[in-house]
């Protein structure tokens, strides 16, 4: 059985970027389809909604910009790094996203494309399929 193929958006506010990006990425195209690009995160957050987008590659220094419309969209966070007080688990607590900080292995240990389950309660995350 063959993996699903992720859908992309990609985030950048310079138009050549985004062309690099996206020729880089087609290499990928049996595993990865881009379904869109935006110059600005209020746009992305529109079009992983519009498209169901499950992967967003985005500019982190994009001008004047923090990438919180993207917040509302996360299903959960888990960080390798992190404490009660880090940002990661700040910004879980403050948007009510369910968030495991600090697993030190989670992103090495869990598969690209795994759905997992994440309770922040118990600061457990499972792996789900």
């Amino acid at each position: 059985m063959s993996a699903r193929r992720r859908h992309a958006v990609i985030v950048d506010d310079e138009r050549l970027a985004r062309f690099e990006l996206r020729t880089l990425l087609e290499e990928h195209a049996d595993q990865l389809h881009v379904v869109g690009e935006a110059a600005s995160v209020a746009d992305a957050a529109r079009l992983v909604h519009a498209t169901d987008a499950d992967v967003v590659f985005l500019d982190i220094q994009l001008a004047g910009e923090t990438g919180m419309d993207l917040l509302p969209l996360l299903g959960a966070i888990v960080t390798d790094s992190g404490g009660l007080l880090s940002h990661s688990a700040i910004v879980a607590r403050e948007y009510g996203i369910p968030g495991v900080v600090g697993t030190r292995e989670a992103t090495a240990r869990i598969a690209d494309g795994a759905r997992v389950r994440v309770d922040g309660d118990a600061g457990e995350v499972s792996v789900v399929g």
